[in-house]
């Protein structure tokens, strides 16, 4: 009976000691999994968020070598519309780590868009009689353009109007 209750007292006492221990363990094991979750939505927030400003800068230099229709464009407007290209490109390379499979496409397919008319309007062998081919990439690439936002958008959970989706 002694060593009954001796055992008892000995498990009691350490159990003071390891009780607290575990419970930080477990503490420390959901702080952890939270942070996680926040980190990689925060990596997720700014990957799309940097991909879309870019996309946006690469259709705005787009512009500037639109204007210059019927003549070479200028290289300082080449030289813009590359730089922003080749920003877009790695932050879209940073971007395909944790976005979806749908956004990693549109964002392809917008590029591709994006492309056609710059090759469209930096080809010095181009005479630009035919405004259809123009227009016609100009749709395109606008509703490509229209279907990253969108994605984005699912992606980060945020409606147009800018409210917070609520989640299921």
């Amino acid at each position: 009976m002694i060593d009954a209750v001796s055992n008892s007292n000995m498990f009691s006492t350490a159990w003071q000691y390891i009780g607290p221990l575990i419970g930080v363990g477990f503490g420390y094991l959901i702080s952890n999994k939270v942070w996680g979750w926040q980190k990689r939505w925060e990596m997720k927030r700014d990957a799309v968020s940097d991909v879309v400003k870019w996309l946006g800068l690469m259709n705005y230099a787009l512009r500037d070598i639109q204007y210059h229709k019927g003549r070479d464009p200028d290289q300082k407007d080449l030289e813009h519309f590359d730089l922003c290209r080749d920003n877009f490109e790695h932050s879209r390379c940073i971007a395909d780590l944790v976005v979806s499979k749908q956004l990693r496409k549109a964002l392809i397919e917008c590029r591709e868009a994006i492309l056609d008319i710059a090759d469209y309007y930096s080809n010095p062998l181009n005479d630009y009689k035919d405004p259809k081919v123009p227009l016609g990439h100009r749709q395109n690439r606008d509703q490509k353009i229209d279907a990253v936002y969108d994605l984005a958008r699912k992606e980060l959970n945020i409606k147009s109007d800018d409210s917070i989706v609520a989640e299921n």
